[in-house]
């Protein structure tokens, strides 16, 4: 028997293995709907930095609307921005920036209504408002059901939108850009297949290059290789369904992929197969992310059946190997279905370790008024890899800008490992004066991809010459000469 430790937190029974790879987060916040039967944590999103602060955001659901709380290193529960439309909303994704302007951004939708369905587009901004930016419609009532802003699916360097229609079987794949349509760039359909109850993407499976697409169904799940092609074929099918996830667990530098009904699926330098690797105590909800120190994914799963309805929330923590007891557990003491839904929150404090969105939608005894949990990542663990770590030059690459020479814009690309680090990019004159900052704010390990149209802090355009690109990771930097030819 795995001895337990036990503790009270705002009203939530933790369960936490005791051993040496314990999990010791802390809560941040309890956040309550505004009345009854507003479903306040139906749907979570995380993950985004909307307003460029260097601090991620959160969105929840409920009474229609979705609400906005900024993130900053006092975090607190008042909301900053509410969004809504006539028809209201249920659904909410974040964590991409789909225009490429340094912006995280949002999209809504609500599902299941008898009317034409849309989803909205919000494009994020120093002062993010609640004026839609984009429209996609369906004449599908389930359009909307599950949605995606995480990936890039062809490697462009924008984030993509993805939109599930699941009563028709379809993810509808809108690709982004600067500027994006709302015309769908491709289809994924799987005959017969409920597909379309989850999605997850923003991870790269094979390790090609292109982050890659998992589609949950009700029968199976679908995973999509990204590529330049946009070819909609399933790469690989695996027998179970329901909700979906990809992180890479183990650290080996490919994401695994787990579902609900089956497990978790390790892949590698080999390839992946649809034979379960671990199949975890608890499975539901499920979400990935670095909530603490170390340089492995680690994966939070909600199940809002679980002890009789009360509903329970799990975290798994990634390792070489992983295993498949949980290290850290909640169980609902408000008889309101905990974990029914789980979010990767970012890193709403600051702190360098990405927190998580646990939702109890039922609270209080089937009131439906509902609150979310938001629980800080444990900040105590011995760090791997972590924010004030030094870099070497193999961990950090700072890619020559292209075109290089250039007299309009230049494309600047770099790499940063495993974690969630404090990144700036500046440009500097040849005398060592500041032109522009072009990026401030903490991003997690993978390729990014910045433009710099040569104007200064103002917006005007410089002139020609030799100018310094200053990229800062943590306590390191990489520094490129670029020439600008008018």
């Amino acid at each position: 028997m795995i001895a337990k430790y036990i503790l009270i937190i705002a009203s939530c029974l933790l369960l936490c293995n005791a051993g040496i790879a314990q999990f010791r987060p802390s809560l941040l916040a309890v956040i309550e709907g505004e009345k009854d039967g507003d479903w306040f944590g139906h749907s979570l999103a995380g993950g985004g930095d909307i307003n460029g602060d260097g601090y991620d955001d959160i969105g929840i659901s409920g009474g229609g609307k979705i609400h906005i709380y900024l993130g900053s290193s006092s975090f607190d529960k008042v909301v900053d921005l509410i969004i809504t439309k006539e028809s209201g909303f249920s659904r909410v994704a974040m964590g991409g920036d789909v225009n490429g302007d340094g912006y995280d951004d949002i999209l809504t939708a609500k599902p299941l209504t008898p009317i034409l369905t849309k989803a909205y587009l919000y494009l994020g901004g120093i002062e993010p408002d609640s004026i839609s930016d984009f429209t996609f419609e369906s004449p599908h009532w389930a359009f909307g059901f599950a949605l995606s802003i995480s990936g890039d699916y062809n490697n462009d360097g924008y984030d993509d939108v993805l939109i599930s229609s699941n009563d028709q079987g379809r993810v509808y794949l809108y690709l982004g850009g600067a500027p994006m349509d709302t015309v769908a760039d491709a289809v994924f359909y799987e005959g017969g297949d409920l597909l379309g109850g989850s999605l997850a993407s923003g991870c790269d499976v094979n390790g090609d290059g292109f982050e890659d697409i998992i589609i949950g169904s009700t029968h199976h799940s679908y995973l999509y290789f990204g590529s330049d092609s946009l070819d909609t074929s399933a790469d690989l099918a695996f027998n179970e369904g329901q909700d979906v996830a990809l992180g890479d667990f183990n650290n080996d530098g490919f994401a695994d992929v787990v579902t609900s009904f089956g497990g978790v699926y390790f892949s590698s330098e080999r390839g992946i197969d649809n034979v379960v690797d671990i199949k975890p105590e608890w499975l539901g909800a499920m979400a990935t992310g670095y909530f603490n120190r170390d340089s492995f994914v680690d994966l939070v799963v909600g199940n809002s059946s679980a002890y009789g309805g009360l509903g329970a929330v799990w975290v798994y923590l990634g390792g070489n190997p992983m295993d498949n007891r949980f290290d850290w557990g909640g169980r609902g003491t408000g008889g309101g279905n905990l974990g029914a839904a789980v979010a990767n929150a970012g890193d709403v404090n600051g702190d360098g370790v990405e927190d998580i969105l646990v939702s109890e939608p039922n609270y209080f005894y089937g009131k439906m008024k509902g609150r979310v949990f938001v629980i800080a990542g444990d900040t105590s663990t011995v760090t791997a890899v972590g924010r004030d770590t030094k870099f070497i030059a193999k961990d950090f690459i700072l890619y020559p800008n292209y075109p290089n020479p250039f007299n309009q814009n230049t494309s600047i690309n770099y790499q940063i490992p495993d974690g969630i680090w404090p990144v700036s990019l500046n440009i500097f004159n040849p005398l060592g004066e500041e032109v522009k900052t072009i990026l401030e704010k903490r991003q997690r390990g993978g390729n990014y991809q910045v433009i710099w149209n040569a104007t200064d802090r103002f917006g005007k355009e410089v002139s020609s010459g030799v100018y310094l690109l200053i990229l800062h990771v943590g306590d390191s930097q990489r520094v490129r000469k670029v020439l600008l030819i008018r």
